[in-house]
Parts: structure tokens; sequence; C-alpha cells
């Protein structure tokens, strides 16, 4: 049977002192490591969240300044294409202005030339006919 005499207040003594060193010896730095890892663990997914958080700031950032940049791209080449279409229209009228004078040039020189062939080319008309005729007819008809 079980006795209460001065031995069980001792082996409680000793239990409580080895509690108390237990305590301060393993448990609480042990749970001052694990309290520490989840401050860690916490800090570590925190700075996890905020690159997170900057990385789409700078995602849409990217995309805002490449969608001015295609936009700014496209109205300079939109400008571009107007410069070089007023210009091939530009060349475009000089090339039509210099085919009219030339044209003008070649057609007076034309007209100078038949006009000066004309009365030759009626001469010859006029000896070719006379020869021609006498063959035709079979006689030579005089004026």
């Amino acid at each position: 049977m079980i006795s209460i005499n001065a031995t069980l207040f001792i082996q409680v003594i000793h239990f409580l002192v080895l509690m108390y060193i237990l305590k301060h010896l393993m448990i609480l730095p042990i749970w001052k490591l694990l309290q520490e890892r989840r401050d860690h663990i916490e800090k570590a997914q925190n700075d996890i969240l905020e690159s997170e958080r900057k990385a789409i700031e700078l995602a849409e950032r990217f995309m805002k300044e490449e969608e001015k940049a295609v936009r700014a791209a496209s109205k300079e080449r939109n400008l571009l294409k107007e410069e070089a279409i007023s210009l091939a229209m530009a060349e475009y009228d000089q090339a039509q202005a210099t085919v009219a004078s030339i044209r003008a040039r070649v057609s007076q020189e034309v007209e100078q030339q038949l006009a000066q062939a004309r009365p030759s080319l009626r001469d010859h008309a006029v000896a070719l006919v006379d020869e021609i005729i006498p063959k035709v007819i079979g006689r030579r008809i005089e004026a």
C-alpha cells in the first residue's frame, strides 16, 4: 500500500526541480527556436508576397510602356508613310510635268519637220502621179 511520508514530499520536490530544469534547459530553448522559425517563415512569406506584388507592378508598368511605345511607333510609321506618299506625289507631279514638256517639244519638232517635208512631199507626189498615170491609163496626160 502507498504510505505518505517524507520521501513523497522529497520526490515531489525532485519532480518540480526536474520540471524547472527541463523547462529552462530544453523546453524554452526549443520553444524559442520554433517561434524564431515561425517568425522567419512568416517574414519569408511576406517578402514573397511583396516580391510578387512588385513583379506584378513591374509587369503592368512594362505593359503600359510597351503599349506607349507601340502607339508612338505606329504614329511615327504613319507620319513617315504620309511623308513618303507626299514625296512620291511630288516626284510624280514633277515627272508628269517633265513628260508634258517633252511631249510638247517633240510635238513641236514633229510639226516643224512636217511643215518642212510637206512641200517636198507634194513635189514628189506630183512626180509620182505623173509616172503612174501613163502606166495605168496607157497614155500620157498633158496638162
